[in-house]
Parts: C-alpha cells; structure tokens; sequence
C-alpha cells in the first residue's frame, strides 16, 4: 500500500504515515514458529491461505484502532473470522496476538517467553497457521502481529 503524501501546512510537511504488510516478516514468523517446535519434538505447521487471510485481517483491524484484542472492532471473533476467510471445518482452533515487537525474531520470543502463548504456539494438536502482520507509523505500537493456529 503506498503511503500517503505528505501535507504542507504553513510551509512546513506535516509526517507522513505509513501503513504497509510485510511478507518477509510472515514468513519469518512462521519459520521461528516451526523452529520452536521442532526443538520440543513437534511437527511443523502447514501455512493455510484461509488462516493467513483471517491473521492479516486481524493484524490490520487491531492496527487501524489501536486495539490489541481477540475481537476486531466490528465485534467479529477469531472463529468467525476464520470461517469468513473459507477455513470452517476445524477440530481445534487458537490465535496469538501482540503488539510492539519490531521483528519476528522479537515477537516469537516475547511468546515463547509466555506460558499462555507459548502452550498455544507448541500445542501438537495444531496442524496449520496463518500469520499477519501489520505496521502503521502513528499507533502507540507501531507493529501489530497476529498468528492463527487450526487443524482439521
């Protein structure tokens, strides 16, 4: 998405802001994901189409009202969202969020560092995921990251 240009107010640029995805950070992301449960004797997650969609979406929402949560701002929930995006016939279904962390190597760490996500992250009942990541220059957290877990 391109950023916006600047406007000029009494002479002066007013910032700019930038708002743009990263799909370096998502693979990333999904990678050290893999990693970490590799190194606990897990098998790798599968990237689903359908939970990316739902994660990006999330990530965006979260992103767009400075909201860190579970239920977008529409009042949508995870479930819900993962079905709108085509993912509905599911036996087990989890999310992670944060807010804050500049990288994925930042943000899986801060998970892994949890015991809430880090059960989440590790659960051997999860077989996919989607990851979505957001930047938007002029929130309080800047990098927005969200992670859905399923399996069929």
């Amino acid at each position: 998405m391109p950023a916006p240009e600047p406007v000029e107010a009494s002479g002066l640029a007013l910032p700019t802001v930038v708002a743009s995805t990263n799909s370096a950070f998502v693979d990333r992301l999904v990678d050290l994901i893999n990693a970490a449960r590799q190194q606990e004797g897990l098998g790798p997650l599968s990237p689903a189409a359908s939970l990316t969609e739902a994660a990006q979406r999330q990530a965006r929402a979260m992103a767009e009202s400075g909201l860190l949560s579970h239920t977008a701002p529409d009042g949508s929930t995870m479930v819900g969202r993962v079905q709108a995006a085509g993912y509905t016939d599911w036996s087990a279904l989890g999310e992670v969020v944060a807010a804050g962390p500049t990288s994925p190597e930042e943000v899986v760490a801060y998970w892994l560092a949890s015991p809430d996500h880090r059960a989440r992250l590790l659960d051997p009942a999860y077989t996919e995921l989607g990851a979505g990541y957001y930047y938007l220059s002029d929130t309080i957290y800047g990098h927005w990251w969200v992670v859905d877990l399923a399996a069929h």
